[in-house]
């Protein structure tokens, strides 16, 4: 007779994480839930990505965060969320600096223009260097 699924589960010991890899997967669950009914719940764009820039400052641990979206002509990546940035900071690169997805500038090679330009994460291992 062959075993039956209970009997081979029976046998194998069950995986268990360590409880602050639980919790922490818990908090990225709950992060993902509240993001999903914003979304869900019509929220303007603008709201949705602050809360993007939140959500992802609290995970994170980071202090700050901004998420850049390319313009309608696709020339320029401008601050469309933001979480613990001035908003005349915003406002300043936004109108003065905005990040130029083409030609040479001093930020040809920045980590979000080669992100966006090449569809893939950017991993900036010291922000400092």
């Amino acid at each position: 007779m062959a075993p039956t699924r209970d009997s081979r589960v029976a046998g194998r010991q069950r995986a268990s994480l360590p409880r602050p890899a639980v919790a922490a997967m818990r908090t990225w669950l709950s992060a993902i839930d509240e993001l999903t009914a914003a979304v869900n719940s019509a929220q303007p764009l603008d709201v949705l990505l602050d809360m993007v820039a939140m959500t992802a400052c609290r995970l994170l641990t980071y202090e700050f965060c901004a998420v850049l979206l390319a313009d309608d002509d696709r020339a320029t990546l401008r601050i469309r969320g933001y979480y613990g940035l001035q908003a005349e900071y915003v406002r300043h690169v936004n109108d003065n600096a905005p990040l130029l997805l083409s030609g040479d500038t001093d930020l040809s090679d920045s980590p979000s223009r080669r992100a966006f330009t090449t569809n893939s994460p950017v991993v900036v291992p010291d922000v400092a260097s």
